[in-house]
């Protein structure tokens, strides 16, 4: 269990029921503990159904779970998985669009290499868990919190910096759409952190986290538990102000010392 600040009731999401896509690994599983860990029923989804069970024998240690193997991309199974949801818990009140894929490389020679587009899964597969659990969320009070990326600047990932750019702008529409239903739509913008993978996949380059952590005065050591309250925050009756906001949880964004730039003039001479 992640030790929680004393600024969170332990019962703070009693009776709720929270879905994560993409809760089987990295931030969006730290979430889905996070969570459990102060009273919500977790229901979590990826394609990966063995790290499905994985998770959610995980989450059942601090309170209900269960889970559906889905393909974000295809909105017909994100929808099945809800429904699956709604039969276990009876309701969706918040849902955390987390699955991500990523890879490191110039522009120039970027490819999906497994047959697999970046954009397809970040993008649509975030307006597809949107849309799928809209109907199970049309009620005050229900929160939607997709993830973005505090980094779109930098180089080597356009696929899905391009990805993430649309999350913002996805929530910011879905915000103002369905708003006026209760439904509050905003994203978290993570930077580098001891939890940063995401995706379903082990890290393409070794060394991709170590570099981005090096970039920062603290040395990486932006937690993720820092992550985990910004999303935490949002769904809560604190964050009830916020709607249609991406809000970067990235304390050393602002004090790179130009390595990025190095790493990339290294790649495209290599």
């Amino acid at each position: 269990m992640i030790e929680l600040p004393a600024n969170f009731a332990p019962a703070l999401f009693a009776g709720k029921t929270v879905l994560v896509d993409g809760g089987i690994s990295g931030i969006s599983l730290n979430i889905a503990r996070r969570f459990s860990d102060l009273g919500a029923s977790l229901f979590v989804t990826s394609r990966w159904s063995g790290r499905v069970a994985d998770a959610v024998a995980d989450l059942s240690r601090s309170g209900p779970a269960a889970g559906a193997a889905a393909d974000r991309r295809d909105l017909e199974a994100m929808r099945s998985a809800v429904a699956e949801c709604v039969w276990q818990f009876g309701a969706v009140d918040i849902a955390v669009s987390g699955a991500a894929e990523q890879g490191e490389a110039p522009t120039v020679r970027e490819h999906s290499g497994r047959g697999e587009f970046g954009p397809d899964i970040d993008l649509l597969g975030t307006f597809n868990v949107c849309r799928a659990v809209y109907p199970a969320l049309r009620k005050p009070g229900a929160s939607i919190v997709n993830i973005s990326t505090a980094r779109t600047w930098k180089t080597d990932q356009a696929q899905a910096f391009a990805a993430k750019a649309g999350i913002d702008a996805l929530t910011r529409v879905l915000a103002m759409e369905w708003g006026l239903e209760g439904v509050r739509v905003n994203a978290i913008a993570p930077g580098w952190c001891d939890g940063f993978r995401n995706s379903d996949r082990p890290t393409l380059d070794p060394g991709h986290e170590e570099r981005g952590t090096g970039t920062s005065p603290r040395y990486g050591d932006g937690r993720s538990a820092e992550i985990v309250d910004a999303a935490v925050f949002l769904c809560s009756p604190a964050g009830a102000g916020f709607n249609g906001e991406t809000g970067d949880v990235d304390p050393h964004r602002a004090t790179l010392d130009g390595s990025d730039f190095a790493f990339a003039l290294e790649e495209l001479t290599a």
